[in-house]
């Protein structure tokens, strides 16, 4: 059996002449000196970064559940113009990554599939049919999607991780399974909207994917406009606590199934 690659496990090294940040530069330390005296102002700097980027991205997702809670609150007139003030940002981020033009494209190794909405498997179901050969992963996926996905292409094998809660699970139980080799091309399944958390979280364990958005139907603010302030903060946090460019520790024991 071949050995399984961790990208995840020094995530990605800085370069010659890149700056250096001490809360970063004390993770690309060895363990030998990381344990040192010497370098306890770093990890005291790292803590408190740390602290500071989760308790910003706590207040955060307290802001937008409460944001929420006065939406749902507040007089229709009013409600509908923020959420339509909302739905100003939903465009921008969808277009963050254009579909791909499948014309220009003769060989993908493999097909990621996000779950959370239908559209994306239907998406996923066509890409196979274009790509026969290659492999077709899912991870986050409802009972319902699953079959779904299996009901259109019945004689297909798809691989299957039913463990991930969150989109960076999706990302290191995704690099995981697929354990992908130089050169190999993955294509990424999701919504438009999810899209950029995807990728950068994909990206930040060292899982070099080509993303292929789905945009979602509902275009009515009362129902897209919650889903829209959702996937922003969410971003935010994402970006705030670190994990697009260095996610959580990957598990070892993260079960995962063919």
């Amino acid at each position: 059996m071949t050995e399984l690659r961790q990208p995840w496990r020094n995530h990605r090294p800085l370069a010659p002449n890149q700056p250096r940040r001490k809360a970063l530069q004390f993770w690309h330390m060895p363990d030998s000196e990381r344990s040192t005296g010497r370098n306890a102002g770093g990890r005291k700097e790292h803590v408190k970064r740390l602290f500071l980027r989760f308790s910003v991205a706590v207040v955060a997702g307290l802001a937008v559940l409460l944001l929420l809670l006065w939406l749902e609150a507040l007089p229709e007139p009013a409600a509908k113009l923020l959420r339509e003030g909302i739905m100003l940002f939903k465009d921008p981020v969808e277009t963050s990554f254009q579909a791909l033009d499948l014309r220009s494209v003769d060989r993908v190794s493999g097909i990621v599939v996000l779950g959370g909405q239908y559209s994306r498997f239907h998406a996923a179901a066509r890409l196979a049919s274009r790509f026969p050969e290659a492999r077709m992963m899912v991870t986050g996926a409802s009972s319902e999607e699953l079959t779904l996905l299996r009901s259109e292409m019945p004689h297909r094998r798809v691989e299957v991780d039913a463990s991930a809660r969150n989109t960076f699970e999706n990302a290191c139980h995704a690099l995981r399974l697929a354990n992908p080799r130089p050169g190999d091309r993955w294509l990424l399944v999701t919504s438009a909207l999810h899209m950029p958390r995807a990728v950068g979280a994909f990206r930040g364990y060292g899982f070099d994917v080509l993303a292929f958005p789905v945009r979602d139907s509902n275009e009515q603010p009362r129902y897209a406009a919650p889903v829209v302030l959702r996937e922003m903060t969410a971003l935010l946090v994402y970006r705030l606590r670190g994990w697009m460019s260095f996610p959580p520790p990957c598990p070892h024991s993260t079960p995962l199934g063919r």
